[in-house]
């Protein structure tokens, strides 16, 4: 027989204070043993320093009263069937192992679930010993199940995160007449499930100005690991990029791909999704009435409309990358940046997967995410100012030449982006003029 050296401990496997027994909670021997399947009566005497002889023991014993202790989880229940068949298997001094069993159980419980009693005084466990000398009428037999514990089965039975790791494991070996040895060794636990794409974690269209706002900084200081970049990660960049793009989730999935925890439960769907941000370009018209001069010195009024670009920010919801494994898996990650002077271009996300334990057998997976930047803008005429007129023909203004392409001073005006869109476009930009002189009526040498 077989059990790890934590089976008691290990409350993922079995939690002996999750679920007992009737007379719970217990501040006296007598009512956890009459929990635990021991006879009440004769657990009073033996209690009570009587003895009771251990055929009389096993006579009266309920073996079916642990399953109260033994439930919850496939391992639990595993461990309640193992008693039951060592509890029937005399050959193989299964009573013996069974009451070993019974006091482990029952010292675990007074140590870590029992209560104080009217006096204040909590279950001593140096009891126990002198209790099973009374139940099987042999002195030193409870000593001899301290020594033996419990735990015991056909299989060692291990769990998800015991993979890929070495698991201190105990053998029980007993001869024809019950005399009985404990030998101790490492388990090294393989997990030989492969990995499986489920949901692959979409390519994104973003445009220049959302990156600059919100992705630059974290993308740069991920980038800089160059690559297989998170091997080498220290500060945490690339759990940043994975927050602000997406990530690939190693996880269980159910028979129809829905990916859930070990247990079986469906993960919420907050942590299978994840929400970025685009900034995108609108345009918006105001209507304004403007006072004319007419020739007969009456005021008219001109409608006039005014368009102006504008940067609209949204937010998108889009999946993570889902990928199933049967254990473990493992998961590595680069980012490479290729923008242009303009910042338009892609950034390409390599992910690197695989499952189990050995990097020689395990397949390993290679997926891209290409995120691809642009303008959120096309040049239009809505994004810039057009100067003032300067000079009327009452006050005019005076200039040593004509006006021409070589000559335009900044003194009459430039064309400009508008002042809410200054340094937050990804255009450059390039202006020229044409310059057209008209006379004056009337007025000789205006212009």
């Amino acid at each position: 027989l077989g059990r790890r050296s934590d089976w008691w401990t290990e409350t993922a496997m079995v939690d002996l204070c999750a679920e007992l027994g009737p007379n719970a909670p217990y501040d006296n021997w007598v009512d956890l043993l009459d929990d635990l399947g021991v006879d009440r009566k004769q657990a009073g005497t033996a209690v009570g320093g009587g003895t009771v002889g251990e055929t009389a023991f096993n006579n009266a014993y309920n073996v079916n009263d642990l399953q109260t202790f033994l439930s919850d989880g496939e391992v639990e229940k595993y461990y309640f069937h193992q008693i039951q068949w060592l509890w029937e298997d005399e050959e193989l001094c299964g009573e013996k192992v069974v009451h070993a069993w019974i006091y482990s159980v029952a010292e675990y419980i007074a140590e870590n679930c029992s209560v104080a009693d009217d006096h204040g005084n909590p279950l001593n466990v140096r009891d126990l010993e002198e209790i099973f000398d009374n139940l099987s009428g042999v002195s030193g037999y409870g000593n001899e199940l301290s020594l033996m514990g419990g735990g015991w089965s056909k299989s060692v039975p291990f769990k998800c995160v015991d993979a890929c790791e070495a698991v201190p494991v105990e053998l029980l070996v007993l001869d024809y007449c019950c005399n009985w040895g404990i030998g101790r060794s490492t388990m090294n636990v393989e997990d030989a499930g492969n990995s499986k794409l489920v949901t692959r974690l979409p390519d994104l269209d973003i445009s220049c100005e959302s990156y600059n706002l919100f992705y630059k900084d974290v993308v740069e200081a991920a980038a800089v690991f160059g690559e297989n970049g998170s091997g080498a990660d220290t500060i945490g960049a690339f759990a940043d990029v994975d927050a602000a793009l997406g990530e690939y989730i190693l996880t269980w999935v159910d028979n129809q791909n829905r990916p859930t925890d070990i247990d079986g439960n469906l993960l919420p769907e907050d942590s299978t999704t994840f929400n970025y941000w685009n900034v995108t370009c609108e345009e918006k018209s105001e209507t304004e009435k403007v006072a004319i001069d007419n020739h007969d010195g009456t005021i008219g009024w001109e409608t006039i409309i005014h368009n102006t670009t504008y940067l609209d920010t949204a937010t998108s919801t889009a999946p993570n990358g889902i990928v199933a494994i049967n254990c473990s898996g493992t998961l590595s990650q680069d980012i490479w940046v290729d923008l242009d002077e303009c910042g338009q271009g892609t950034i390409t996300r390599r992910f690197f997967i695989s499952g189990g334990c050995d990097d020689d057998i395990s397949p390993e997976w290679e997926f891209h995410q290409v995120i691809n930047v642009h303008s959120a803008c096309g040049m239009r005429e809505s994004m810039f100012d057009l100067p003032a007129n300067v000079g009327t023909k009452n006050e005019p203004i005076c200039l040593p030449q004509g006006l021409s392409r070589s000559y335009l001073p900044d003194t009459i005006g430039a064309l400009t982006v508008k002042p809410h869109l200054e340094g937050k476009l990804c255009n450059s930009f390039a202006s020229g003029s044409e310059v057209k002189e008209f006379d004056v009526p009337n007025s000789l040498g205006m212009k």
